[in-house]
């Protein structure tokens, strides 16, 4: 019989121990605290790589990412021609609540990363694009479809949510009390916080009102807010560190605290809706580093920003049954289903890689079940062919990009698909080393390695992958192919590097003489970017930097690495003193450095180093791990053990942990337990040998067991003969020995760059919508350039026709000629389809008329003064117009609903228009419709805002309704 006791399942991104419990024992984190008091409390161990989607769908699921199948932020579309944000159709196995659904429980979840198109599940779901916002200033917008199942709710959840620009500055303040002071113009900052803060509040909003309308069961609701806070703002929460300025840290030294803050208000009133009996547990997927770990660079790769993570989240339980004021140790994220399964007295499956965690007051039966994913019946999860909407995926795509977790994807849809798979497949091999099984990551690693010789990440995960399998020369053969490709690479980068700073004294002397040109013309000079390349080069030089710089202490350090795997211990240490930098603040070293020591014998030495890595980070279990070992090794088996205890109180997925906590408790004589400990190690690892023979020794001469002692015998030989061959051969299946390979540095090159130099204004590139151009209206009419914008099919050909008859003149180069379609005319310009990639030549279009689609408003060039005409038509017949136009020319279009596409027009329409509010750029809206019901009405009006004597007689011969493919009056030329 089931439990129907409500559980509520919160997720706090990035919430760390060592934010909150400075916040809690000043009483700021109030409902938090009360939770903990009344509960039991954890340091939740995450996985790696530590990628949020990745995470959270380990959480739902209790399996690692090989087996979930969520690899990262981004991936191809199912037809491989694209790339778009991961979505839950990738995942493969059922999460909680359609385990929960099957089991009669009606489910609320929230916001949940992944959680994109809804799923029918029995209860509500609210997927991860449901508090987005877009940019635009509106504070009503259209929500996407499938954010919201069922449909009926899609109405009411969506006025719910809270745009960033409804919040006042008092809705601010107590996260930048000084935000009086900051230009805002320039410091982008306050409009990131306030980003935050709104759809924070919108995921809130969304779960309190369905608590409290909806019937349910369980409630998972997941809160984002603290991790996009931490990548913007921990740099600046104290204590100031050094490379932070004084102005900086005043102003943003209190947004990671009120972000804590507001987490716990929004805490207590989830509490007060799931009621007292309720079950409820809060988890993070990782920590942020809020001490001198915080690093001051990130990485110039892929997902960089993870750097900043911390290995440990939060973890807190507290409900009827469970245990109270307690401390829990060895939790993981993977526990969470397992936990929340056998809370709700449900079995947990036996694929899953988490466990039950010890939370009870009483001890409760563990139930198991081979896989739920075997089990039939109705779970809500998607059919297997549903494919995840090109125009739903969008602006997820885009935050992800702005939050640097991925990089701008490449104009060319193939190499933009090619990077997308390749960080996929690292991010999986780096999910089967988290798990032990190197075999399967080195595999993966030695391809990518081939493919990307220049991405040295490869090389260094697979060198990790060959020192685990003992892969000696493998090992050796790759570091000294690594070192030699870095090196050349890095001379190369320099040369290059070299021909770029003459690129950018080119542009700079074309800058200084622009200026001089403008002010002999008696022009006012517009506000100039200090940016001599465009985003793209900027990545490339970037790029080109770091590969300039080399990495000689990684280099050092891999040299240890292959020092002590052929035990030249002295070798190994002379290697780690080169690559220490004075007072290194990576507590990796100093483990490295311990286990150097521990190697030689120098036990004072080794326990130093292991300390001093716990003291830059104490909860760091390898560093405990160390000093169990160093202990083993002057017979200090007590010492050894709590040590060991320590390391896996921290991580329990730790069989090397387990197997010294086994040594340290056979040899004080803790028979029973060091079995259990040793078993526990080849659970863990199958291809454990040491713990193999160590078990067979105590089975044959403690235990009297020959049958186990002569099983175990027969593991250990038959995986040290696997070892054996697989040194022999020097290889592993799928991965060949890296001796003698070439060594390939072909660096990237800035695209065509030497060739544009006199042409590329990156300078004046900038789009509108960042440059904060200023209408001068005292210019000279034959300054303006005159745009006719709008969306395709909207009428901007008739406008064009308008201008023309009415003697302006017009800017086109007559290449689209007219037909069926527009028999009067297009009127367009071929390399305004490329304004997004070179739009200098704006220039010449001074005092004329250009017709500009509004998706390409944004990169029109700051140097020239615009006024825009931006036609407008009912989008619903724009769509029908633009479908019955491919129709005709042979084409189908996006397989979209024509609500999807009217969705996406109003967008781009309303991008448009903010462009030219934004930048104070005039703009005369015009009606396609009103223009052809009142035609002379209108012309005075379009006379009166281009301040032009224009023939109106001759334009109003241009406006020639007749019907249409929708049944009323247009001008079949209208595109």
């Amino acid at each position: 019989m089931l439990n129907r006791q409500k559980t509520l399942l919160i997720g706090w991104d990035a919430a760390d121990w060592k934010m909150i419990r400075p916040l809690m024992n000043v009483g700021l984190m109030p409902n938090l605290k009360r939770l903990v008091d009344n509960g039991i409390q954890a340091n939740l161990a995450t996985l790696s790589p530590v990628l949020s989607p990745m995470l959270w769908t380990s959480i739902a699921t209790g399996k690692r990412p090989f087996k979930h199948g969520v690899l990262g932020f981004s991936e191809p579309t199912p037809d491989g021609n694209d790339v778009q944000p991961v979505s839950n159709l990738s995942r493969t196995t059922k999460a909680l609540w359609n385990i929960l659904n099957q089991n009669g429980q009606r489910c609320i979840v929230v916001g949940w990363w992944p959680s994109h198109p809804a799923e029918p599940i029995n209860g509500v779901m609210v997927s991860n694009h449901f508090q987005s916002a877009p940019k635009a200033t509106q504070t009503d917008w259209p929500m996407l479809s499938n954010t919201v199942y069922p449909p009926r709710l899609e109405k009411v959840l969506a006025e719910l949510r809270l745009h960033p620009n409804e919040l006042t500055a008092e809705h601010l303040l107590p996260f930048v009390p000084h935000g009086n002071e900051i230009d805002q113009e320039r410091d982008g900052r306050v409009a990131s916080i306030a980003k935050t803060v709104a759809e924070c509040t919108s995921i809130q909003a969304a779960a309190t009102w369905l608590m409290d309308n909806e019937p349910w069961d369980f409630a998972a609701v997941y809160f984002d807010g603290i991790d996009h806070f931490g990548h913007g703002f921990m740099k600046y929460h104290p204590p100031q560190q050094a490379f932070v300025s004084d102005e900086d840290f005043r102003h943003y030294q209190n947004v990671m605290a009120a972000g804590y803050v507001y987490h716990d208000m929004m805490l207590g009133h989830l509490l007060e809706r799931a009621g007292k009996h309720a079950t409820v547990m809060l988890v993070s997927d990782h920590g942020f580093h809020p001490d001198h770990l915080r690093p001051q660079e990130l990485p110039t790769e892929p997902a960089g920003p993870a750097v900043e993570h911390r290995d440990f989240g939060v973890f807190v339980m507290a409900g009827p049954g469970i245990k109270q004021g307690a401390y829990l140790h060895s939790a993981c994220l993977l526990d969470v289903t397992p936990t929340l399964l056998t809370a709700m007295r449900l079995p947990v499956g036996e694929d899953m890689d988490g466990r039950s965690l010890d939370v009870f007051a009483s001890p409760r039966k563990i139930e198991t079940i081979p896989s739920w994913d075997a089990v039939l019946g109705e779970d809500g999860q998607h059919p297997k062919d549903r494919i995840l909407d090109s125009v739903e995926s969008k602006e997820a795509f885009d935050q992800l990009v702005a939050l640097g977790y991925i990089e701008q994807p490449s104009g060319d849809r193939k190499v933009a698909v090619a990077k997308t798979q390749r960080e996929l497949d690292y991010n999986l091999a780096r999910s089967y080393m988290d798990a032990g099984l190197h075999g399967e990551a080195a595999s993966i690693l030695a391809d990518l390695y081939r493919r990307y010789p220049l991405e040295f990440r490869f090389g260094i995960q697979l060198i990790q992958c060959f020192q685990a399998l003992e892969m000696i020369e493998d090992m050796e053969a790759l570091l000294n192919d690594l070192n030699a490709r870095w090196r050349k690479a890095s001379m190369q980068a320099r040369d290059r590097l070299k021909k770029i700073a003459e690129i950018a004294r080119q542009r700079r002397e074309e800058m200084r003489q622009f200026k001089e040109e403008l002010a002999q013309e008696g022009r006012s000079v517009p506000k100039l970017s200090d940016k001599l390349f465009s985003k793209e080069e900027q990545f490339i030089i970037r790029d080109l930097r770091a590969i300039a710089r080399g990495n000689e202490r990684t280099l050092d350090y891999l040299s240890s690495s292959v020092a002590m795997a052929n035990g030249d211990y002295e070798k190994a240490l002379s290697y780690l003193k080169k690559a220490n930098e004075p007072e290194s603040l990576v507590p990796g070293f100093h483990i490295q450095l311990g286990n150097t020591w521990l190697k030689l014998k120098q036990f004072s030495q080794a326990e130093a180093s292991f300390r001093q890595a716990l003291h830059l980070e104490p909860e760091n279990p390898q560093a405990l791990l160390g000093l169990c070992r160093n202990y083993l090794a002057q017979a200090q088996n007590q010492k050894a053990r709590e040590a060991a205890e320590l390391s896996i109180g921290l991580k329990y997925f730790n069989p090397a942990a387990h197997y010294f906590l086994g040594i340290a408790r056979h040899r004080l004589q803790q028979t029973q337990d060091a079995i259990a400990s040793l078993e526990l190690a080849i659970n863990q690892n199958p291809n454990f040998a040491q713990a193999h023979s160590r078990l067979a020794w105590i089975y044959q001469h403690e235990s009297g067991d020959q049958a186990r002692s002569a099983q175990h015998r027969l593991a250990a030989l038959m995986i040290r003969k696997q070892q054996r061959e697989r040194r022999k051969a020097r290889t592993i299946p799928e991965v060949s020995n890296f001796r003698d390979q070439d060594i390939v540095a072909e660096l990237p090159d800035l695209p065509e760059i030497e060739a544009q130099v006199l042409r590329r204004k990156p300078w004046l590139g900038l789009s509108l919508s960042h440059a904060g151009f200023q209408f001068s209206p005292d210019q000279e009419e034959k300054a303006f350039v005159t745009i006719v914008s709008g969306l395709p099919r909207s009428g901007t050909s008739m406008m064009m026709q308008i201008l023309d008859a009415g003697g302006m003149r017009i800017y086109s180069d007559g290449e689209r000629v007219a037909d069926e379609h527009n028999p009067w005319g297009y009127y367009e310009l071929e390399k305004v389809k490329r304004l997004h990639l070179q739009n200098d030549w704006l220039e010449e279009a001074e005092g004329s008329v250009v017709k500009v689609v509004s998706p390409l408003l944004p990169y029109l060039p700051r140097a020239c003064a615009y006024r825009v005409i931006l036609m407008q038509r009912a989008t619903l017949e724009v769509v029908r117009s633009q479908k019955v136009m491919l129709e005709k020319l042979g084409h189908q279009g996006e397989n979209l609903s024509e609500e999807k596409l009217r969705l996406a027009l109003a967008e781009q329409d309303q991008v448009a228009k903010q462009v030219c509010e934004t930048n104070h750029v005039p703009l005369l809206q015009m009606s396609y419709e009103d223009l052809i019901a009142e035609p002379e009405k209108h012309l005075q009006e379009i006379c009166a805002f281009l301040k032009l004597d224009l023939d109106k007689q001759a334009m109003r011969l241009m406006i020639r309704p007749r019907s249409t493919e929708i049944g009323r009056p247009r001008l079949d030329r209208a595109c």
